[in-house]
């Protein structure tokens, strides 16, 4: 007698994307000192950075030392359609981004650059000029960008965000090396009612996402991304439970009618902040712990991409040395980050 499969067949973990945010302008270096961050990124096995690409000859050098050692980048267009990079969605002009990306998107594959990923924004539930420059810490619903004014408002900023999608698929397909390369939504605040404890409103992380679909994004991208940084002093069970309800939510599979999410940025301070030598071993538990969270929803298909934020922070000149937040601490990697870069 056959037997039906009891479950569903597992994805396999090994398939998620694995990588790191370099934080800053690293174009901005001169070409020893980015070796010098690349050296150390290719010795603690990291293969992919989360990092802008600005239209300019220092960033595509960047862009051709990193490749050149063995390493791709998921393209995180953060400054697009703003260079300010806050995101003025509702006054996008889907034209004038195709006048942009094209150019920049025919010079990369003219230098034979295959991507990682192409993710259009960032935190557009947040850093969003449509909510205005001020607010009371309110996070708006679903329900508020139809009857909200202020709403309403950033829900003509996210249709046109759609449009720019459109725009950006369009230009991926008829390219020559990336046509297969996967285009993510913009990486969300983790953000869900009531407050924000900021003095600026933003907008719900699921009511975003629940908008943008009901809305046709997903006709042209291949997953959402979604970033997530949460208390340390929690038990395990409210990680998962906060992972489930607020952050993986709307995260589908193949065959779910949903897309797969890309979590492009988490991360948590180690605990002797910025000063050395870095204390790391409760972070280095927490990571072992969240690394089984998520391999959990990669073998659900919900998590396609993972991004630590960050590598190192300040690494411009005239900047503080240290980023609490970072792998590479106090001259060296960490136990900690080195766990959050291995592949799942």
């Amino acid at each position: 007698m056959l037997l039906m499969p009891l479950a569903p067949v597992l994805a396999q973990a090994d398939d998620v994307v694995v990588g790191v945010n370099l934080d800053n302008t690293p174009d901005q270096l001169t070409p020893p000192e980015q070796n010098v961050i690349l050296d150390d990124m290719k010795a603690a096995g990291v293969r992919i950075i989360r990092a802008g690409i600005a239209d300019n000859d220092k960033s595509f050098d960047f862009v051709q030392r990193v490749y050149a050692h063995g390493i791709e980048i998921e393209w995180g267009t953060f400054g697009v359609p703003s260079p300010s990079g806050n995101m003025i969605l509702s006054s996008a002009d889907p034209d004038k981004f195709r006048a942009y990306l094209q150019p920049l998107f025919a010079k990369l594959e003219s230098k034979g650059i295959v991507l990682a990923g192409i993710e259009l924004g960032n935190e557009i539930n947040l850093s969003n000029h449509d909510l205005g420059a001020t607010g009371t810490g309110r996070v708006l619903t679903l329900e508020d960008l139809s009857s909200d004014p202020k709403g309403q408002q950033v829900a003509k900023g996210y249709l046109q965000y759609i449009k720019l999608l459109a725009v950006l698929k369009d230009v991926r397909d008829h390219s020559r090396l990336n046509q297969h390369t996967p285009i993510i939504s913009a990486g969300l605040s983790p953000i869900e009612p009531p407050s924000t404890g900021l003095k600026n409103d933003a907008v719900s992380l699921t009511a975003t996402l629940r908008f943008l679909r009901a809305h046709g994004m997903d006709q042209f991208v291949d997953g959402y991304g979604v970033h997530w940084y949460p208390r340390g002093d929690v038990a395990p069970a409210a990680w998962l439970s906060d992972l489930q309800q607020h952050i993986f939510a709307e995260c589908g599979s193949v065959g779910s009618g949903g897309k797969p999410c890309w979590l492009t940025e988490w991360g948590l301070p180690v605990s002797s902040g910025k000063s050395c030598p870095v204390v790391d071993v409760k972070r280095t538990a927490i990571f072992s712990e969240w690394r089984n969270d998520f391999k959990q929803f990669a073998q659900q298909g919900r998590l396609k991409g993972l991004f630590l934020y960050t590598w190192k922070g300040g690494i411009i000149h005239n900047r503080d040395d240290e980023n609490p937040y970072g792998a590479f601490i106090c001259g060296a990697v960490t136990k900690s980050g080195r766990l959050a870069v291995e592949p799942m």
